[in-house]
């Protein structure tokens, strides 16, 4: 029967043999989060068969949400479904064409997998441990493939990284996989695959990725399936994998991801692209609500807004430019333009290009939206008064007297006497 055959491969696998008074198992608890048939989503499936290491008991249709233990066998029926596996520190393993995996103990890390057959993408920025056919791959923040198959009888297993670093061992082997390459082991042969030999890998990852995302938006309804959605998301995927420091080409994958509701992918982009903080994530036209609950991301507390007026009184001038600059960003006004010309002339100087410059700006749009009072409107003339002629001298507000030009001041603006 199958599910002899299976529970004869778990115990082979395993290698576990129960002792009379032994200690529990320490269970490596993990849960399917979402399955999918090519580009077709899936809540659950009799295409991946369940082997309960607690009691062999077989599920024949896995569903999302399924809790995975140790010792539990995952295995793929006809090769077309994936699944995903959340573990409990958040690490994504995905398992695609004819899979068999072992949910294991971990160690030193608390996701472990020992994978026989298939293929399996992992992202995480977490300790991971993958037994693939003898080879040991372990991992820390990175994103990785393994390929296992065999070729004219013979394994062949195959790492490829992306992001980060992967150590593999094997028989005495100890050597690091770094981004950018792939490690094969066939016929005890071992080969590199980088630059043009690594596009072949790179185009079946980013395909595999953009059928897994595009199902989870369809299943969301927030997307429809069509050829041009999907080459559109792989061509996005892809643009990261090739070239992963980019990091404008990986938030323009995750905000793809944040719209199809793949939060968690989108975090894991942010957070290798450093936009990992709220004024970051809304610099960028992020929201930070949205990535709510995602994995890989804390997102940093806002910082405070500092009022860039008080600021300039404390003569804290390069301070206040950088509030200022960021509200100019997002919605600049003439009151902005004005804290900037005072800014400026209090940093390089009463005759400061800048601060004409931003001077010039909040005039011109104080006629749209008169923001500013009359004094305001004074000190912005004087400031550029200041810049065309040699007897104006120009005085930022200061919370005390001091001196500027060795010429000592206790208004705003005063004229120079002749």
């Amino acid at each position: 029967m199958v599910v002899d055959r299976i529970r004869n491969v778990v115990l082979v696998a395993t290698g576990m043999v129960f002792l009379a008074g032994a200690a529990p198992l320490l269970l490596a608890e993990a849960k399917i989060t979402a399955l999918a048939k090519g580009p077709e989503p899936l809540t659950s499936s009799d295409d991946v068969r369940l082997l309960r290491f607690a009691d062999f008991s077989e599920v024949a249709q896995v569903q999302e949400g399924d809790i995975l233990a140790e010792g539990d066998l995952l295995s793929s029926v006809s090769g077309q479904t994936t699944v995903e596996v959340t573990c409990e520190d958040g690490s994504l393993l995905r398992f695609s064409g004819g899979f068999r995996v072992l949910i294991d103990a971990p160690t030193d890390s608390s996701c472990a997998v020992d994978f026989l057959s298939g293929s399996l993408d992992v992202v995480t920025d977490r300790p991971t441990e993958v037994n693939a056919g003898g080879v040991v791959l372990g991992s820390e923040g990175t994103h990785y493939s393994v390929e296992l198959s065999r070729v004219e009888g013979e394994r062949r297993t195959e790492c490829s990284v992306f992001d980060g670093r992967v150590r593999v061992m094997s028989d005495g082997l100890d050597e690091p996989v770094e981004a950018g390459t792939a490690w094969t082991l066939s016929k005890g042969n071992v080969r590199w695959l980088r630059g043009a030999d690594l596009e072949p890998v790179l185009n079946r990852v980013a395909l595999r990725s953009a059928k897994f995302d595009l199902a989870q938006a369809v299943k969301m309804k927030r997307a429809t399936y069509s050829e041009k959605s999907l080459t559109n998301l792989k061509d996005l995927h892809l643009a990261v994998l090739r070239t992963p420091a980019d990091t404008g080409k990986r938030i323009a994958l995750a905000k793809q991801q944040i719209m199809y509701e793949r939060k968690d992918d989108a975090a894991y982009n942010l957070t290798q692209a450093q936009i990992n903080t709220a004024d970051k994530l809304e610099d960028n036209g992020i929201d930070p609500r949205v990535l709510r609950g995602a994995k890989y991301i804390r997102v940093a507390p806002r910082r405070p807004v500092q009022d860039p007026y008080a600021l300039i009184k404390q003569q804290r001038y390069k301070e206040a430019i950088e509030v200022l600059s960021a509200q100019a960003k997002k919605q600049a006004d003439s009151k902005v333009y004005y804290g900037l010309a005072i800014a400026y002339a209090g940093l390089e100087g009463a005759r400061s290009k800048t601060a004409n410059g931003y001077a010039a700006r909040a005039q011109r749009q104080n006629a749209n939206d008169k923001k500013l009072s009359s004094a305001q409107l004074r000190e912005v003339s004087r400031i550029q008064a200041a810049y065309s002629r040699q007897d104006i001298q120009v005085r930022v507000p200061v919370n005390r007297p001091a001196v500027i030009e060795n010429r000592r001041l206790e208004g705003v603006v005063t004229p120079r006497r002749q």
